[in-house]
């Protein structure tokens, strides 16, 4: 009889014949790079003594514990997982190659899948009160996440910060050319000279206008530094014939619903003076003339509140911006 024994470079128990002579077998068997040998010869009619059986249980023993050690370390099913259509066999080396490792999601078997080593992110705004949306995709190793995320609902206006201090009144400006005068009318022909009146008793003018209930200047009204009052809080009307306008100055008309305020070659502007001794004002004023590319109508807001500065909306609007993220 030959015994033989046989160590395997592969994790997996073998067991080798050696020989076969009289009806005697010697079994070897190799585990974890450690060979096990059973020596023990079984004969028809031989002997079979105690210590021999108990060193073949011992060998048996540890091939178990070791085999046991193996499978426990190894990738393997669940007892009570579904069988039908199970496969645990690992794919072959060419397809598992720079691949991680996965399993299929219908069958739930292993196989080999794009790893992933580079990610991406895309974000697109969503109007306010849409639902969120999230998707990812992997090709080529990478990971892409398109993500919509919707616009949060705007937030509470602040409170008002407090009126910071009036500066200092600017320098004022000096006095704009004075514009061209218009030329002069043509002066109306000369009407006849009518014939003296008889000489009216003395004292019998006037004593008053009250008495002309149609007079007519034949000139300038010259107020000889007075001034036009009225009396019982009663109203000063001027009002023009047809089409006819309230000037002032020459540059200033006024008629119903509508103020044109020229100028003599300056910018035409309002002054809104405060009510301590009219210390301060804003002034509105139109831009420069080289500034214009047409005429421009500013419709005010129909409701009250306070006209901002376009300084003040852009910081609002940083601010808003950085509340929301």
């Amino acid at each position: 009889m030959i015994a033989k024994t046989v160590t395997t470079p592969e994790r997996r128990p073998t067991i080798r014949i050696a020989s076969t002579t009289f009806n005697t077998v010697s079994f070897n068997f190799s585990l974890c790079f450690s060979a096990f040998i059973l020596t023990s010869v079984y004969t028809s009619g031989g002997q079979l003594t105690a210590s021999s059986l108990e060193d073949d249980f011992d060998t048996n023993m540890f091939i178990h514990q070791q085999t046991n050690e193996e499978i426990n370390r190894s990738l393997r099913q669940a007892e009570h997982d579904v069988i039908s259509g199970a496969d645990m066999t690992l794919p072959v080396k060419a397809d598992r190659l720079g691949k991680a490792l996965g399993f299929n999601s219908s069958s739930g078997n292993p196989e080999a899948i794009e790893p992933v080593t580079n990610a991406s992110v895309s974000v697109t705004g969503l109007s306010a009160g849409a639902s969120p949306t999230a998707s990812v995709s992997v090709a080529n190793s990478t990971a892409t996440f398109t993500l919509g995320i919707p616009a949060g609902a705007t937030g509470a206006t602040g409170a008002t910060g407090a009126t910071g201090a009036t500066g200092a009144t600017g320098a004022t400006g000096s006095q704009g050319p004075q514009g061209a005068t218009g030329p002069q009318g043509a002066t109306g022909p000369q009407g006849p000279a009518g014939s003296d009146g008889a000489d009216g008793a003395d004292g019998g003018g006037l004593s008053d206008v009250v008495s002309d209930t149609t007079p007519q200047l034949g000139g300038d009204l010259d107020v000889n530094g007075n001034a036009l009052v009225s009396t019982s809080n009663a109203n000063i009307a001027l009002t023009p014939n047809g089409s006819g306008v309230v000037r002032i100055d020459g540059n200033v008309d006024i008629q119903t619903g509508e103020i044109v305020l020229k100028n003599g070659g300056s910018i035409s502007n309002i002054k809104l003076y405060c009510e301590s001794s009219n210390a301060h004002y804003v002034q509105l004023q139109a831009p420069a003339h080289a500034n214009f590319s047409g005429n421009v109508t500013v419709t005010l807001p129909n409701t009250t509140g306070t006209v901002a500065l376009t300084t003040d909306i852009a910081d609002e609007a940083t601010a808003l911006a950085i509340a929301l993220g």
